[in-house]
Formats: C-alpha cells, sequence, structure tokens
C-alpha cells in the first residue's frame, strides 16, 4: 500500500469494467494449481521464479509470495502483520496458466476444431490446410463424443490466386 493510501481505499471492490476486463483475458487459459513440495527457503525462492506462491502456515493461509526477498518478510492478516520466514510451512501451492490450445477431432472423414466449447466443421481439406494444417494433431473420437459437442461454423478457405 502506497502512503497515501488507507484501508478503505485498499478494501474497495474493483470496478465491473476491471473485473469483467480479467474475466475477457482468462478465457484462453486453464488455471490450475501445483503444489511446491520442497518447501525450502533455497528451492522456493527458485519456484518464485515461474509463479506467485501461496502458503498454508499453522492456523491459516498467508499472503502469497510475488518475488524471493519476500520470503523472508512476509504479510499474514494476525497481528504483527509483518513476518520472518520460518521454515512452518504446511503447504505450498502456485498457480499454472497453460494456454489453451483448439483441440482437432475426426470420426470418419470430416475434420473438426473444438474452440469454446463447440466443434466447428472445416468445410474440405483444402480449407483445413489453409487455416489449420496440424494434420498430425487430429485426434480420433467416437461419434457419440463428437455429438456431445455443440455445433458451431463451417470454416471455409479460399487459395488466394
Amino acid at each position: 500500500m502506497g502512503d497515501n493510501t488507507d484501508w478503505e481505499d485498499y478494501y474497495i471492490p474493483p470496478s465491473l469494467e476491471v473485473i469483467n476486463k480479467g474475466r475477457e483475458n482468462i478465457k484462453g487459459w486453464d488455471v490450475q494449481y501445483a503444489t511446491i513440495l520442497d518447501m525450502s527457503l533455497e528451492n522456493l525462492q527458485h519456484e518464485l521464479k515461474h509463479a506467485p506462491l501461496r502458503a498454508i502456515i499453522p492456523g491459516h493461509a498467508v499472503l502469497h509470495f510475488n518475488c524471493p526477498s519476500d520470503l523472508k518478510q512476509y504479510f499474514d492478516s494476525y497481528q504483527p502483520f509483518s513476518k520472518v520466514w520460518q521454515p512452518s510451512f504446511h503447504y505450498v501451492v502456485k498457480i499454472v496458466l497453460t494456454k489453451k490450445v483448439d483441440r482437432l477431432v475426426t470420426v470418419t472423414s470430416d475434420v473438426y476444431r473444438v474452440k469454446d466449447g463447440k466443434k466447428d466443421l472445416f468445410l474440405n481439406a483444402a480449407s483445413f490446410a489453409i487455416l489449420d494444417g496440424r494434420w498430425d494433431k487430429i485426434e480420433k473420437i467416437t461419434q457419440q463424443e463428437l455429438d456431445a459437442i455443440p455445433t458451431g461454423n463451417v470454416l471455409i478457405a479460399v487459395a488466394q490466386e
């Protein structure tokens, strides 16, 4: 918190515009958590090179850590608020974001792109070659699996002359 910020300002909920922007930005990502098994100071400092960490200490969770220097002194919601690191974490996790990748699926000769929960049909092999071309990424699925995916669009590409 900056010098000109008080607790009332700090705890003001974000605007709907900010919330909606966050929801839009996260759509292309899968959010998961990875448990950190080696909770030594050296390893936690290494893990912080990948992502912020959240820790559970006896009794409750503490604020996540954002950089290696935060591990030696961290914020806790119980007084004293600023505490020095001790090897007493019960559980540490880091957030892992994985870019969502469109799936390519087929049952027979038709190829579909599964994106945002819908299946889009490539009109023909030429359209597939122009718009995607990842022949080696096409997964064979059952008709039942294909039927369970809502229908989207037909993907058409015209070769440039």
